[in-house]
């Protein structure tokens, strides 16, 4: 079971924090692993990614540069399997759709960084 986070802070239902399973459990995981920045947990240096690095690549390397940073955040997920990456700037936002699939079934995410 993974506890749902929003904005950095647990969901909260009645008392408690909301647990995920299933698909939601492995949506919010990897969600995690790919918002968190790579070297920022003392205890655990390997998780995370390195996608807020992207503003400072060229734009016209971004995708490839994205696809390579979320590949390796995700290698401790071998269930899932990355089968595509988008990457768009407008108004100095960094936008990128990932594509995944888990347990046979295609899933796509969106993120701003």
């Amino acid at each position: 079971m993974e506890i749902q986070l929003f904005d950095g802070d647990y969901v909260r239902s009645g008392n408690a924090v909301r647990e995920l399973s299933g698909t939601d459990e492995m949506l919010e995981r990897v969600a995690f692993r790919l918002r968190a920045k790579k070297g920022g947990f003392a205890l655990l240096p390997e998780l995370g990614s390195r996608l807020y690095e992207l503003s400072r690549i060229k734009r016209s390397e971004r995708r490839l540069a994205a696809e390579q940073f979320i590949r390796q955040a995700l290698e401790d997920e071998p269930d899932v399997e990355l089968k595509a990456v988008e990457v768009e700037e407008e108004d100095g936002v960094i936008r990128i759709d990932v594509e995944i699939a888990w347990d046979g079934i295609e899933h796509k995410m969106r993120m701003e960084v």
